[in-house]
């Protein structure tokens, strides 16, 4: 997030902003456009993902939408098993500051 200012949380995000996931850690995901977007969106689920690095994080947009409180499915990567749920938390925009 080095070089980036954090906006207000957003409830939603819209499919662009969707293309790209990683995650960082049992209790952030980071969303954008792009590997190199101007802007990303971190996501805190609510209590966490236990094992989210480790995992395979599965959910569905019942809209063309992402929004806090939909449900994540953690699906262990080498039985294809589900193994958990969490839920996603509000959507904190990062914009790159400008040189």
């Amino acid at each position: 997030l080095e070089g980036r200012t954090a906006g207000e949380p957003r409830s939603c995000i819209g499919p662009n902003d969707q293309r790209e996931m990683k995650v960082i850690s049992d209790d952030i995901l980071i969303f954008g456009s792009s590997r190199n977007a101007e802007t990303i969106y971190v996501n805190k689920p609510y209590g966490g993902c236990y094992n989210a690095d480790i995992n395979v994080l599965s959910y569905s947009r019942p809209g063309a939408s992402l929004c806090k409180g939909e449900a994540i499915t953690l699906i262990d990567s080498s039985t294809r098993m589900a193994i958990g749920s969490c839920s996603f938390g509000e959507f904190v925009p990062y914009t790159r500051e400008a040189s």
